[in-house]
């Protein structure tokens, strides 16, 4: 699932350049899909901490210090690492730079991204993706005291999905505060995903066509998504600008992931096999890497390798083969990361509590 989302998020920002470009109508539809789903991963990858972050408290009593410690090793020092390197390219290219001219403002604006402001207060990050991980850390320091001061773990299934849904609901209000509530709905359906395959793995008799019917539900939520790019005109026709909306508003995506999810985490024996084969468990073990680090490659690809890469994409079908290789290059340089820094702070399970 880590590949797949890091993936999306590739797409996402490989998409945008193109976009900026002049070119054929399908082009910019193309393009303009790509654009709209990249979304999808960055989603993913706060449905799948807030999965497997739930689930890990609901079956384990580690303190709250022991938790935040060994959370913090596992983002933290790597983060700031891959920091230092996005300021030190912005002083090497200010034309890429996002850093004030002020050398205080600018001090501030690094201090500001070194917490994880970016995201929770309207800070533009100087990693462009490190906003989601400000949402997954404030989940690190809320979900602990969420579960343990209203029990979760003491009250029945049905009764802890309705406190979720209800949360999910409420969260809608923080907009007031200026906070993305779509990323917090993508926590609390991560959560409603652990609840839901928990519950699936526990039945002694499963229920053989629920993992179908949730697949079938994601393929034609991702449909219907995707209709809502190429069919712009037609879906204004019958249903107007409001079907529109309701079209691309974040309950469709949100129904897709989660159906998709809860198959991908053990619902459907079939596609978690293929999730779990040798390719994407690599890639998905350098999804950390390759998510803070793939701007560095597209950056230097628009920096350094001259207009003739730069203005490639939107042009002409070379792009879609250009594409690939800007892939390829990104997933080295993400493993050469993983392997110098990251894999450094990936705790090692511990014996005792295993036994």
């Amino acid at each position: 699932m880590r590949a797949l989302a890091a993936t999306f998020v590739f797409l996402l920002h490989v998409s945008e350049s193109a976009l900026r470009q002049k070119s054929g109508s399908l082009s910019v539809t193309l393009h303009s899909l790509l654009h709209a789903m990249g979304p999808l991963g960055t989603n993913c990858f706060l449905v799948i901490s807030g999965c497997f972050v739930y689930g890990s408290l609901m079956h384990s009593s580690v303190s709250y210090s022991d938790f935040l410690r060994r959370r913090v090793h596992r983002i933290y020092p790597f983060f700031l690492i891959v920091l230092s390197l996005y300021v030190i390219f912005s002083l090497g290219f200010p034309s890429a730079s996002r850093l004030p001219h002020d050398p205080l403002r600018a001090v501030t604006y690094v201090a500001a991204n070194a917490v994880l402001l970016p995201g929770l207060l309207a800070i533009p990050p100087i990693i462009g993706v490190s906003w989601t991980l400000s949402f997954i850390f404030a989940f690190y320091l809320v979900s602990p005291l969420l579960v343990r001061s209203a029990k979760l773990y003491c009250l029945p299934r049905l009764q802890r999905c309705a406190v979720l849904v209800v949360l999910a609901a409420g969260s809608r209000y923080l907009g007031a505060v200026n906070l993305d509530s779509s990323r917090v709905r993508a926590l609390l359906a991560g959560m409603l995903v652990w609840e839901l395959t928990d519950w699936f793995k526990q039945r002694e008799r499963k229920p053989a066509w629920l993992p179908h019917v949730m697949l079938a539900t994601a393929a034609a939520a991702a449909a219907v998504f995707c209709s809502s790019v190429f069919l712009v005109s037609l879906v204004q026709d019958l249903w107007g600008s409001a079907g529109l909306r309701i079209l691309r508003s974040g309950l469709i995506p949100m129904t897709c992931l989660l159906c998709f999810c809860f198959c991908a985490f053990g619902g459907h024996s079939g596609l978690s096999r293929l999730l779990a084969s040798r390719p994407l468990r690599l890639f998905g073990g350098i999804s950390y890497s390759f998510y803070l680090t793939h701007m560095i490659t597209l950056y230097f690809f628009e920096a350094v390798a001259g207009p003739q890469t730069s203005g490639l994409p939107g042009y002409s079908a070379l792009a879609w083969l250009w594409y690939p290789v800007c892939f390829a290059v990104a997933t080295v340089v993400a493993a050469v990361f993983f392997l110098l820094f990251e894999r450094h702070f990936i705790p090692r399970p511990n014996p005792s509590s295993a036994r």
